[in-house]
């Protein structure tokens, strides 16, 4: 009997101590934007900015927008990507600060993209994260490559089965709207 109860005292010690650790951080999932926001008691500004549409060919249309977000006297800048999906939507959005390692790290992986087409693998996969787990790369199959950005935070599945995932055959149309988005912050940036 005495082991029974201090099983379940060591049970219910642990099963306690699980749920206290997720209650420290529940920050842990939420995106910057959303930490930004989770301000109480101060008044919240949003602002949105259009892009210019993304045709995506078969794979339909992404919209992009600059959303500024000010908070009193702070005042933050995220790009935002929003695709339509059949039975949903989604709708992601990319810190400034994050938004410039993006560009830096595409260029990178274009640099070394020639090279890993070449290589017999079925299936290859080269990325980066930001701290928000919004992933930017690409993937070859079979020989066929897509350049991809992503903010699903499943890192298990492959990027092409991701509800989550916008896809782009070639580099060029992401770099484009990743440059607009940087263009406009910066122009909205200098109007201050």
């Amino acid at each position: 009997m005495k082991l029974f109860t201090f099983t379940l005292l060591l049970f219910t010690f642990c099963l306690n101590a699980a749920f206290c650790q997720q209650a420290e951080n529940p920050d842990n999932e939420k995106s910057s934007l959303e930490r930004f926001l989770s301000r109480n008691g101060e008044m919240i500004l949003l602002t949105d900015y259009k892009l210019p549409n993304m045709n995506l060919g078969l794979s339909g249309v992404a919209e992009a927008k600059i959303r500024r977000a000010s908070i009193a006297t702070e005042t933050k800048f995220y790009y935002a990507l929003s695709k339509e999906r059949q039975f949903s939507s989604m709708n992601w959005f990319i810190e400034y600060s994050d938004l410039l390692e993006i560009i830096k790290a595409v260029a990178v992986l274009k640099s070394g993209f020639a090279d890993a087409v070449k290589g017999e693998a079925f299936y290859k996969e080269n990325r980066f994260a930001t701290k928000d787990g919004v992933r930017v790369g690409y993937f070859i199959e079979d020989g066929k490559a897509k350049w991809f950005i992503t903010a699903d935070r499943n890192i298990n599945t492959p990027i092409f089965k991701l509800a989550g995932t916008v896809l782009f055959n070639e580099v060029a149309l992401l770099e484009k709207t990743l440059f607009e988005g940087r263009h406009k912050i910066e122009e909205l940036m200098n109007q201050k």
